[in-house]
């Protein structure tokens, strides 16, 4: 019960929409071939009579519009075929077991999708939905036993506004690190809510393979990047509010990373103990930070691994 659901569509534009969904309520995705068994769909897509012949779901714009939804206000990804040259801009949220979710998994490419100008309320509901609070949600991984992960690259978030039930997730595979993320002006406020205690504390990266490695317990920093390449992230604002569960950890986490830039960045974790840090690097290099800062009491950065 997605509210739109554009599947490998090019040169769509929706605008003053006010959406309130079950599932996803504005979702791009690049499903093609592989999930119809028509006569049309055996012909290669540039002998197509009517339609998009290219096979690339691309030139998509989404403005001003009222969005709510059970599991993502915003989905990009799904499907075999490419995806590229989204724009989302003007945006409310609210609600939502998810802000914004994009998503590569076996054979799916996404490159060049900017979200700006968006205010997100995220709560974790009940159930089975996908999704556990994140505003944000960007993950590169493979759902099949010898699928591949598909690519993600050039995407931008600007101007973001977020009170959220969990933290934001950036998520690559070994094979397939996400490239060139950019978090600009982001301020983010993390508040627990009525089902954080019972179904919180963990990562949902469904869907996935192996199944151990669809959903499991993690602790949850105020932003969390894994298989990084260029990950940029300033003018970044982070504050948590009192009576969290105790799996909530440091402000930024981010792990196994090359070409970081932090600049401008306002942190801290989700409490004062000695072991968790405004922001923590493991395992990467090439970091640059400016104007970094915390409060008095709480450490600034730890670093493991970090050449």
């Amino acid at each position: 019960s997605d509210g739109i659901h554009c599947t490998t569509s090019r040169n769509v534009r929706i605008s003053n929409c006010d959406i309130v969904a079950g599932d996803d309520a504005i979702i791009v995705t690049g499903f093609g071939d592989e999930i119809s068994g028509s006569e049309i769909s055996r012909i290669p897509y540039p002998s197509r009579n009517t339609g998009n012949k290219t096979g690339y779901a691309e030139n998509v714009t989404v403005t001003n519009c009222v969005l709510s939804s059970r599991s993502a206000g915003i989905r990009v990804g799904y499907g075999e075929n490419p995806i590229r040259n989204l724009v989302f801009s003007n945006i409310v949220i609210y609600g939502s077991n998810r802000g914004i979710g994009v998503f590569a998994r076996d054979k799916s490419d996404i490159e060049n999708v900017e979200f700006s100008n968006i205010i997100i309320n995220t709560r974790l509901h009940s159930g089975h939905w996908w999704g556990k609070g994140e505003p944000i949600h960007v993950s590169a991984i493979r759902d099949s036993r010898n699928g591949k992960a598909g690519t993600i690259r050039n995407i931008r978030f600007n101007n973001i506004r977020a009170e959220s039930g969990a933290g934001i997730l950036l998520y690559g595979a070994s094979e397939s690190p996400l490239e060139n993320i950019t978090l600009k002006d982001v301020t983010l406020s993390i508040e627990p809510g009525k089902y954080s205690e019972s179904y919180g504390g963990n990562f949902d990266l469904r869907p996935a393979y192996p199944l151990d490695s669809a959903l499991f317990a993690h602790d949850i920093p105020g932003c969390f990047a894994k298989g990084v390449i260029n990950l940029v992230i300033k003018d970044f604002n982070l504050k948590w509010t009192d009576n969290l569960p105790n799996y909530f950890s440091d402000g930024l986490a981010i792990y196994d990373f090359r070409g970081l830039l932090l600049q401008d960045v306002f942190a801290v974790p989700a409490f004062n103990r000695k072991e968790l840090a405004a922001i923590r690097l493991v395992n990467g290099s090439e970091a640059e930070l400016l104007n970094c800062r915390t409060v008095k009491s709480i450490q600034l950065l730890v670093k493991e691994k970090v050449r």
